[in-house]
């Protein structure tokens, strides 16, 4: 299980000032769901992560098209305002803002609007580039008016890639860059919009990283940033259907009707793509209905003194018979049921002030070594393997 953890991070440039506002993001290996803020008057970048997961830290400088990975680390770092996680960008800030001067020398800029086969524009659509002959630039997506813009050197060959159904990229454009355009240069596919219907597949985790495994939990999707539909999560999990390009933001709504937690993303490919929605919340598994919360939790309400719920215990331990010997300090057990067994426990977890999370999964994991992986809650009470009156004498010695 890993909990949340704070990462502290600082940019500095190259001259050693640290670097306020600057848009930056984190994002974990391999996702294509980043945390987007601006550093803060301090040149800080606060955010948390699950524990021992691999980080990328991104940054995008003044006059840069697009962020870059300048650090990469693991999430179980220790950090803090004192001991932050230094990031070092390789220019001084005024370095990056005379890069605009170099374009007007060098670096020429070209446009290309891209559309459907009905002619449809095709918004946040992923293009790549390159100069010809030579491998492709990462993704590139139009804007609302399907336009997207290629930077080269003057007079360069170049190449766009488009993608297609069939997620590959396929070669739509090739010529020389000359000295730039300011006309967009039409792209035109060879299938309509409809063609480029993606699945997204949503998997809820509590904040330990979980399998959020509940039924019948309401969540509402917003996209193209005012259509609504009302969704509801089976199984811990939510699979959408949405065009490529669309923009989503998914929020969880818990049994009374509030909102829990919110997740954007963009549909990038056709092709399944796979999305962990991290909840604040401590939940195992169970159902959720609306006026009816009956969730199977770790820990339960320590001020009314339930632990550990009745339904946890039977999930775990089973509801057969708890002890296999007919008394135990002169007391009767051979009938014991769940029911009269927890309120006793949990009356002794609270005596000894067992309720933190990590104390209880000791106390639990205790058990399930000594306890015959949960058959019985006595130390093999039922054989002679913990009698001691049946130890050899050398041992008792011992």
């Amino acid at each position: 299980m890993s909990e949340l953890t704070t990462i502290v991070a600082k940019f500095f440039d190259s001259s050693g000032k640290y670097i306020i506002n600057l848009d930056v993001k984190s994002r974990y290996l391999g996702s294509s769901k980043d945390n987007t803020r601006k550093t803060d008057n301090k040149g800080f970048f606060v955010f948390q992560a699950s524990r021992s997961r691999t980080i990328e830290i991104l940054a995008k400088p003044p006059n840069q098209q697009r962020y870059i990975i300048f650090k990469t680390i693991n999430s179980s770092i220790e950090s803090s305002e004192n001991n932050p996680v230094v990031v070092l960008l390789p220019k001084t800030i005024d370095d990056y803002k005379k890069v605009n001067n170099s374009l007007s020398k060098g670096i020429v800029s070209t446009l290309f609007k891209v559309v459907d086969s009905n002619g449809r524009i095709m918004v946040n659509f992923p293009i790549q580039s390159r100069p010809k002959g030579k491998n492709n630039s990462p993704d590139k997506y139009t804007n609302n008016q399907g336009i997207v813009e290629v930077l080269s050197s003057s007079n360069r060959d170049i190449e766009i890639l488009v993608l297609n159904s069939r997620d590959q990229f396929e070669l739509k454009f090739s010529g020389n860059s000359g000295n730039g355009t300011k006309q967009p240069i039409l792209i035109r596919l060879n299938e309509k919009y409809s063609s480029f219907k993606g699945t997204t597949l949503i998997k809820v985790l509590d904040k330990s990283g979980q399998h959020y495994a509940v039924d019948d939990v309401d969540v509402e999707m917003i996209f193209d940033n005012n259509q609504k539909k009302n969704l509801k999560i089976k199984k811990g999990q939510l699979k959408l259907s949405n065009w490529v390009g669309q923009k989503i933001k998914l929020t969880i709504f818990k049994p009374d009707g509030n909102p829990l937690d919110s997740v954007d993303f963009m549909v990038r490919r056709v092709k399944e793509e796979f999305i962990d929605l991290q909840l604040n919340v401590d939940v195992l598994n169970g159902r959720t209905a609306l006026n009816e919360p009956n969730i199977s939790r770790r820990i339960e309400d320590s001020i009314s003194g339930e632990i550990i719920s009745l339904s946890f215990f039977k999930e775990v331990y089973g509801a057969k018979k708890l002890f296999w010997r007919n008394e135990m300090n002169g007391r009767p057990t051979k009938d014991t049921t769940p029911e009269q067994f927890l309120p006793v426990l949990n009356k002794v977890l609270l005596k000894y002030n067992m309720t933190e999370k990590l104390i209880l999964c000791h106390f639990l994991a205790q058990i399930y070594h000594e306890c015959d992986h949960f058959n019985t809650l006595i130390e093999y009470a039922s054989g002679k393997d913990y009698d001691i009156s049946n130890f050899p004498q050398s041992v008792c010695e011992v």
